[in-house]
């Protein structure tokens, strides 16, 4: 793998497949569990609809949790000549088709779970290669722009799956078939032209102990890592809340009915997707020209919490939508940013994929641990949903304090100034 003193920027016809595919992996990853699985629970087993719905999504998110870490730490070791990362993509299609193959060709509840687990698996193994491979090929003063526009994408995923899947929905096979059919041909193309050496034997057998590292990197030998890891787990924290009980809010706050909470929620999704894309591609290309990545993430923080404000005092639907712009626009700026600054901080060159699987965790925790911290903070306000988003926003601004020990440590160097940074990252290794 390229070093960063020597790391040329990735070129147009990559990035374009790494797109491509990004938007592929994440129609097939995520289009199941807002909308297709519902749909056919909903036909095929109405009276257990709810604990099967549940048992698949929780059940493939435990999974995902505890393997996520495991492949990432596996494919920094993988030797083969297909190159480490390919192999995993590859596999993680596979496993993704195998799961779609189970849930299509089994008519029973039972395998529709067991195989979304297994799809789930799959694609989230393919969609963390991609990212892997990114941070393998990226130079620094690259990364905000692509990314900026890998997160837009990464966004759009959901809403192409759901038109796709709304509209063979009186086929609910073609809901799994569909999205899991254009994973392999997105994730093909990039599988053709990904630039992927594989690597060099090491020396040392691969032990268990090792494996095991992919769910923990020390914080005293990594301190920058460690601080970016406790930033994002509390700024998702914060995101967790924000999206746990809009439906609730808008019902019990703004006195809107089912119909009205749908077309207010589809309006803030057209609205969110377009300005997260504005901010994500705007913010992350200004980052890569700026000295600091560390302003655009306290800033998009700051906002964040605005807007959470916003939406908690809002009486009114246009109010609501105001405060779920801003929210949009922040939730992309910090993504695009958040996400070089990840790679930004990446102790060493040959370990991506363990250090990514590790900042993973601090995007699934979160999400795992929100819905019962939030359900406690319900029960202390007496089910005050506005409570909720104030919460929100006190936790977000809480993250802003791990920006203090890196606000001197985090700065992009100049093209001519690049090997320096490159030895920086050498010597914080964990």
């Amino acid at each position: 793998m390229s070093t960063r003193s020597t790391r040329e920027r990735m070129p147009v016809l990559q990035v374009l497949a790494v797109l491509l595919a990004q938007l592929t992996i994440s129609v097939a990853l995520i289009t199941p569990t807002t909308y297709s699985l519902a749909i056919w629970l909903q036909d095929t087993a109405s009276a257990s609809r709810d604990a099967l719905l549940a048992a698949a999504i929780g059940g493939s998110s435990v999974a995902s949790l505890l393997v996520g870490p495991l492949i990432g730490a596996l494919s920094d070791r993988t030797t083969v000549r297909l190159g480490p990362r390919r192999t995993w993509l590859v596999s993680g299609l596979v496993a993704g088709s195998i799961g779609s193959i189970i849930m299509i060709g089994i008519p029973s509840p039972v395998a529709l779970v067991l195989g979304w687990c297994i799809a789930a698996i799959g694609y989230g193994a393919a969609n963390s290669m991609v990212m892997v491979y990114l941070s393998d090929r990226l130079p620094q003063r690259q990364r905000g722009k692509v990314l900026g526009v890998s997160t837009a994408v990464i966004y759009l995923g959901p809403v192409v799956g759901v038109l796709l899947a709304g509209a063979v929905a009186t086929t609910p096979p073609l809901m799994f078939a569909i999205p899991s059919i254009a994973a392999l041909l997105g994730g093909g193309v990039l599988i053709l032209v990904m630039h992927d050496p594989p690597v060099e034997p090491s020396t040392t057998p691969l032990r268990v102990v090792e494996m095991l590292e992919g769910y923990w990197v020390h914080p005293r030998r990594s301190p920058r890592f460690a601080w970016v890891w406790w930033n994002r787990a509390i700024f998702f924290l914060g995101v967790a809340f924000m999206t746990l009980y809009s439906v609730y809010f808008l019902s019990t706050n703004i006195a809107l009915d089912s119909a009205q909470i749908a077309a207010t929620m589809s309006l803030g999704g057209v609205i969110g997707v377009a300005v997260s894309t504005l901010g994500g591609v705007t913010c992350g290309t200004l980052s890569d020209r700026s000295s600091s990545r560390l302003p655009f993430i306290v800033a998009s923080t700051v906002l964040l919490a605005l807007g959470l404000v916003v939406i908690a005092t809002a009486s009114s639907v246009p109010q609501y939508l105001v405060g779920n712009g801003i929210n949009s626009f922040a939730i992309g700026v910090y993504s695009a940013v958040g996400q070089a600054l990840q790679f930004d901080v990446i102790p060493g060159e040959r370990r991506n994929g363990r250090y990514l699987a590790v900042l993973g965790l601090s995007n699934q925790l979160p999400q795992a641990i929100g819905p019962f911290v939030a359900a406690g903070v319900l029960a202390v306000f007496g089910r005050d949903y506005a409570a909720m988003y104030f919460t929100a926003a006190g936790l977000v601004l809480l993250s802003l304090i791990t920006i203090v020990p890196l606000r001197h440590h985090l700065r992009i160097p100049s093209p001519t100034s690049e090997p320096a940074t490159s030895v920086a990252h050498t010597k914080e290794n964990a």
